[in-house]
C-alpha cells in the first residue's frame, strides 16, 4: 500500500507523512510542488511521481527567471547532478509519466490525438471533462509555438534518459485518465 503526497503539501507535512507512513509500513511517493525534491529525498520519499517532481527542481534560480528556460535547459548544471545523484543514494523511484507530458504539452491540439479511435473507449463524461481540465489547469495546451513544445518535451525525454543511466530505479505509470491518455491503451504508450 501506498501513501502519495500530492503537489500544495509542504516540506513541514511532507515529512511527517513520509515519517508516518514508514512508521505503519507504507511506501511514500510524492508529485511534488511545494516541497523540493531534493528535501523530500532527504527525508525518505520512495518515488517521485511525473518527471516534473524531478525537472521542476533541478532548475537553477538564475534560469527560473528567463521565460524559454525549459526547452533550453543544461541537464548537466549541478542541480541536476546532485538530485540525480541523491536519487540513486537513496535509491528513489521515479515514475515519470511521459505520456501524460507528451499528450499535455505536446499533441493535445493534434487531430490525430484528439480523435483518436482509442478516446472512443472512454466513458464520455471523461471525454467532457477532458475538454475543460487542460484550459483550467493553466497547462501550455496547444498555446505556444509547436517546435518551443517539442524542446520541452525533448527536455524530459532527455533527463528520463539520465535517470536511467545513472541507476534511478524508474517505474511505469500513465497518470490515466488525464487528457488523451485513455486507461490501458496509455500503459502501452508509456513503455514505448
Amino acid at each position: 500500500t501506498t501513501v502519495k503526497i500530492y503537489a500544495g503539501t509542504g516540506p513541514d507535512v511532507g515529512q511527517a507523512i513520509i515519517d508516518e507512513a514508514h512508521r505503519r509500513g507504507l511506501l511514500v511517493t510524492a508529485h511534488l510542488g511545494g516541497y523540493p525534491a531534493q528535501q523530500a529525498v532527504a527525508d525518505g520519499v520512495d518515488c517521485l511521481e511525473h518527471i516534473i517532481s524531478v525537472f521542476d527542481f533541478v532548475i537553477p534560480p538564475e534560469t527560473a527567471a528567463q521565460p524559454k528556460h525549459r526547452g533550453d535547459l543544461d541537464l548537466t548544471n549541478p542541480l541536476c547532478t546532485a538530485l540525480i545523484n541523491d536519487l540513486v543514494e537513496h535509491k528513489t523511484f521515479v515514475d515519470p509519466t511521459l505520456v501524460v507530458m507528451r499528450n499535455m504539452i505536446l499533441i493535445p491540439d493534434a487531430e490525430e490525438v484528439v480523435h483518436s479511435p482509442e478516446n472512443a473507449l472512454v466513458p464520455q463524461r471523461l471525454r467532457d471533462f477532458w475538454a475543460i481540465y487542460l484550459p483550467r489547469s493553466g497547462c501550455p495546451q496547444g498555446g505556444g509555438p509547436l517546435d518551443e513544445r517539442r524542446r520541452v518535451f525533448a527536455k524530459y525525454q532527455e533527463l528520463t534518459c539520465m535517470l536511467y543511466r545513472a541507476g534511478v530505479p524508474l517505474l511505469v505509470g500513465t497518470d490515466a485518465p488525464e487528457r488523451h491518455v485513455a486507461p490501458g491503451v496509455s500503459l502501452h504508450q508509456e513503455l514505448e
